[in-house]
């Protein structure tokens, strides 16, 4: 039973894997130049703790994703038993909360933009 689970859970997520594939376009940056940008204002930590927000907010979403498909697959597979389904609904409940914190995060940061632009 648990390798039908497994080998379920990879033949869910496996088409997923090609929508975060890097676009074919990027330029990468001469030798000895780096990632390095020099911060000369607001505009630009605002730039970069965009840019980790929308790292994170990925990351998370797809943590977020296996989890819920977990806690699905938990809670189907519980057969009635109670501890199972309450550690199903727990599981269920931290990945909903991590999701909403996730896009509050992503949220505050557009926020403070979208007011320092007005200004």
């Amino acid at each position: 039973m648990r390798k039908i689970g497994i080998i379920s859970l990879v033949c869910i997520l496996l088409p997923v894997i090609g929508v975060f594939a890097q676009p074919a376009d990027v330029t990468l940056p001469t030798p000895g130049q780096g990632f390095v940008t020099t911060v000369t204002g607001i505009e630009d930590i605002l730039d970069i703790l965009q840019t980790a927000a929308n790292w994170l907010l990925a990351i998370v979403l797809i943590i977020a994703t296996i989890m819920i498909i977990y806690a699905g697959l938990k809670w189907m597979t519980a057969g009635g038993d109670e501890e199972k389904l309450s550690e199903a609904r727990r599981i269920l409940t931290w990945a909903l909360g991590g999701t909403a914190a996730a896009f509050l995060a992503w949220g505050l940061i557009r926020l403070i933009r979208h007011l320092l632009e007005r200004s």
